[in-house]
C-alpha cells in the first residue's frame, strides 16, 4: 500500500514537472518560432525539473528548529573525533656526488 502511495505522489509530480514544461515550451515556441516545438518542449521540461530538484534542496535544507545551543540547552556530545598524528619532519641528507 505504501509502494502505491509513493508510485501515485511520483506519477503526480512527474505530470506537474511535465505539464510546466509542455506549457513553458509552447509559449517558448509561440514567442520565439524559430525554436522547434519539440527542442522547446524538451528544454523547458529539463529546466522545470532542474528547478524544481534545486527548491526541492532548498527547502530540504532549511533547519526545522533552532539548535540546542542557541537555545540555551547545553547538550552533551558523545562524538569522538579521532585525529592522526602529523609524520615527523625528515632530515634531509646531502647526496653523494
Amino acid at each position: 500500500m505504501a509502494l502505491l502511495i509513493l508510485l501515485v505522489v511520483y506519477f503526480v509530480c512527474m505530470l506537474i514537472v511535465l505539464a510546466i514544461g509542455a506549457g513553458a515550451g509552447f509559449f517558448l515556441h509561440w514567442l520565439l518560432p524559430a525554436i522547434d516545438l519539440g527542442a522547446a518542449v524538451i528544454a523547458s521540461t529539463i529546466a522545470a525539473s532542474f528547478g524544481g530538484y534545486v527548491i526541492f534542496n532548498i527547502f530540504t535544507g532549511l533547519p526545522g528548529q533552532l539548535p540546542a545551543e542557541l537555545d540555551g540547552e547545553a547538550s552533551d556530545s558523545s562524538v569522538v573525533y579521532l585525529v592522526d598524528s602529523l609524520p615527523g619532519q625528515r632530515s634531509r641528507r646531502k647526496r653523494k656526488r
